[in-house]
């Protein structure tokens, strides 16, 4: 099934696919999950996996619909994105500036609040329905393969982001080799999260699913935990010269 096909079939902008699974699409609402975490060992897909799911959201907005803060400490997958007019602010390959990046959508999760308790709405929905001046949809990502990550205070911003945008027209997506990370945790907001893992842990094993070891286990396919499930799909391709096509076009 051609890329184009399958989003002509999708309810909304802020539906995404994810994976494939004995030819059925799986894929979720933003707006109910806006935080992901994508791990897995160094090659294992992490970072195409990124690249495609901005891809599919610059498919379906515009850049006055939304905008991107991009973290790219390697300064490889997310450079073309950097230099398109999606780009609100961005660092490639700079880790004190990546830090600058996450403060920004910080204050801006702060003024969002404040924007939705003076129109008394709680989501971005009804506030863009009251106003004429609406809010983009901003999508933060992290594509981590440094010691950025490693710092506290860095983690405890993150811990905050994911539990606070819940409902502010904000997703977030987390690109971390270790998936054993501390980022989904009883005391965050897991419910509203989605983790994709490239790796076999002993944490995702489970008798009703069936998961091969760590050493066949192919490119392209992952588990994805979400609402509390483990379920394995493999990902939905799409080749360079669409993803070029659509920057061009948007």
């Amino acid at each position: 099934m051609e890329f184009r096909e399958v989003l002509k079939r999708l309810d909304s902008k802020d539906n995404i696919i994810l994976g494939k699974k004995n030819n059925s699409l799986f894929g979720i609402d933003i707006n109910d999950y806006p935080s992901m975490i994508i791990t897995g060992e160094t090659g294992a897909g992490k970072s195409i996996f990124l690249d495609q799911i901005i891809c599919e959201l610059i498919s379906t907005h515009t850049s006055l619909e939304m905008g991107l803060v991009l973290v790219d400490t390697t300064g490889v997958e997310l450079n073309k994105y950097a230099e398109s007019r999606y780009s609100y602010f961005s660092s490639i390959g700079d880790d004190r500036k990546g830090l600058v990046c996450i403060a920004k959508v910080i204050r801006e999760i702060l003024r969002r609040k404040s924007l939705f308790e003076n129109e008394r709405v709680v989501n971005i929905q009804d506030y863009n329905a009251k106003v004429s001046s609406k809010l983009p949809l901003l999508v933060l990502a992290i594509d981590d393969n440094s010691s950025m990550l490693q710092d506290d205070d860095t983690r405890k911003m993150i811990k905050n982001i994911i539990k606070e945008i819940q409902g502010l027209g904000i997703f977030f997506i987390l690109v971390e080799n270790d998936v054993n990370n501390d980022f989904f945790t009883k005391n965050d907001n897991l419910a509203s999260s989605v983790l994709i893992t490239f790796d076999q842990a002993n944490e995702f094993q489970s008798k009703n699913v069936n998961i091969p070891d760590a050493d066949s286990l192919n490119i392209g396919k992952f588990l994805v935990r979400i609402d509390g499930q483990i379920e394995e799909y493999e990902d939905f391709k799409f080749d360079d010269k669409i993803i070029d096509e659509i920057l061009e076009n948007k």
